[in-house]
């Protein structure tokens, strides 16, 4: 992701020419985490994935391409906390997210694939 000195915000692109530019693939439906569950991200298909933590989740990975830069997006959803527990495929510096207690925050994790794993790069705080 990179963030221009005017503002500009590009994933995916090191140069971005608008507002928001993305030069790659979201996933066609934000995922909505309305109960306790595990999700897999098919990094085949998508590689920009958004999540709306309505509840606490397990999220695993598969299908990687060597060299793809894979971005979560996810946005905190009420008042009370919420644990995303990074599992399968996902190799992170801190396994959990809590997403803390303020809703419609954003976090924003951007890993590359080794072809095996989802390798962190970077996480924000809540913007």
């Amino acid at each position: 992701m990179r963030i221009t000195p005017k503002g500009n915000v590009g994933i995916g692109t090191e140069n971005p020419q608008a507002l928001l530019t993305v030069a790659r693939n979201f996933n066609t439906s934000p995922i909505v985490l309305t109960s306790s569950t595990t999700i897999n991200l098919n990094c085949s298909q998508s590689n920009v994935f958004i999540l709306t933590a309505e509840h606490n989740a397990t999220i695993s990975a598969t299908n990687f391409v060597a060299g793809q830069y894979v971005y979560l997006i996810i946005k905190t959803s009420g008042t009370t906390s919420k644990t995303l527990t990074f599992s399968t495929g996902i190799k992170t510096n801190s396994t959990t997210l809590n997403t803390g207690t303020i809703s419609d925050k954003y976090y924003i994790l951007h890993f590359v694939s080794d072809g095996n794993y989802l390798l962190e790069l970077s996480r924000t705080n809540a913007l």
